[in-house]
């Protein structure tokens, strides 16, 4: 894995924290379920993308990111969440559409031969996973808080 796209083992762990929630509803529980299976398939998607040892590789490695990326976008889509949470839930999405988003564009630009465009493509995409990398964890926090009132 390049050191560009480890931080999408990182979102795919803050993710898998909503495994920590439980309680009594069962549409609470429904949508717990819908959410950690999501998180788990992510999670093991992202692991098992080859490391891309060459620029030449990067762009078929950020593909297959964006793939699991797409997915756990659909699956959380298609999760039912209580009504107490359904504004978060919704900003989750929001949060992973923009390091969709990130991804895509660090994609896009890492075809690339120019090392000068490379690394500045790397630096601009280190940025945008820095401006969205706490949402996530904060937003997945807020979710437990309200699924435990």
């Amino acid at each position: 894995m390049t050191r560009f796209l480890r931080p999408l083992l990182v979102t795919a762990l803050a993710l898998s924290l909503v495994g920590a929630s439980g309680c009594g509803s069962s549409k609470s529980n429904d949508y717990v379920n819908a959410v950690n299976k999501a998180a788990n398939e992510f999670a093991s998607s992202v692991k098992s993308v080859p490391a891309a040892t060459s620029p030449s590789q990067i762009k078929s490695t950020t593909d297959k990111y964006k793939a699991a990326i797409d997915k756990v976008i659909g699956d959380l889509k298609a999760a039912s969440p209580p009504d107490k949470v359904k504004a978060l839930h919704n900003e989750l999405i929001g949060e992973l559409q923009q390091f969709d988003a990130a991804v895509t564009k660090f994609g896009a630009a890492s075809g690339t031969s120019d090392p000068a465009k490379l690394t500045a493509a790397a630096t601009q995409f280190a940025k945008d996973f820095s401006a969205i990398v706490g949402k996530v964890p904060t937003t997945i926090d807020a979710i437990n808080q309200k699924l435990h009132s």
